[in-house]
C-alpha cells in the first residue's frame, strides 16, 4: 500500500484460538480485530457470540446504532 500500512492475513482457525476474554479475536467486516485488551461498556458477554471469529459481527455493529465515536 502506498500509505506504508501493512496488513496480514489470518485463517479462520488462527482466529479461533482467540477466544476467552482476555485473548479475544473478532472479525468486523472482513477486518481481524484483537480485542483482548478493549474493555466494552457492555462487557466481555456482548462480544462473547463473536469470540473466535465464529462469525463476522457487522452486522450486529450496525443493528446496535453505535455512535459516531465507535463507529470510528
Amino acid at each position: 500500500l502506498d500509505n506504508g500500512e501493512s496488513y496480514r492475513l489470518f485463517s479462520r482457525y488462527e482466529v479461533s484460538t482467540h477466544n476467552i476474554e482476555g485473548d479475544f479475536w473478532l472479525i468486523l467486516d472482513n477486518e481481524v480485530y484483537d480485542m483482548s485488551s478493549y474493555d466494552h461498556p457492555g462487557g466481555f458477554q456482548v462480544l462473547k457470540p463473536f469470540a473466535g471469529g465464529i462469525e463476522d459481527a457487522m452486522q450486529a455493529f450496525v443493528d446496535q446504532d453505535h455512535s459516531k465515536i465507535a463507529r470510528a
